[in-house]
């Protein structure tokens, strides 16, 4: 599975996961010589050295079970909330 990823700073970075857990992302990032952790909590991925980053895009080659993917990256009540603002800013742009 093949991730972009964006720091803090707003670079995108490219990277391939290794492990994905419930609140855990184990990537290798193009480059460099060492994986990096990422962990979620509250809603926020962080890297191991405590830098805010988001996972802006998933790709995979169809063969990933997606929702359990899907659940990890983003838990269900912050898919939630992102999915009501995005609703709450279509009605009021009408």
């Amino acid at each position: 599975m093949h991730l972009v990823i964006v720091d803090g700073s707003g670079t995108r970075i490219e990277a391939i996961a290794l492990a994905v857990g419930t609140n855990r992302l184990r990537v290798a990032i193009r480059g460099n010589d060492d994986a990096m952790d990422l962990s979620l909590a509250f809603g926020q991925w962080t890297s191991e050295n405590g830098e805010y980053v988001e996972i802006a895009a998933v790709m995979t080659d169809g063969q990933i079970d997606m929702p359990r993917v899907h659940n990890a990256l983003c838990p269900k009540e912050k898919a939630m909330e992102l999915g009501s603002r995005l609703r709450n800013s279509l009605v009021s742009a009408h």
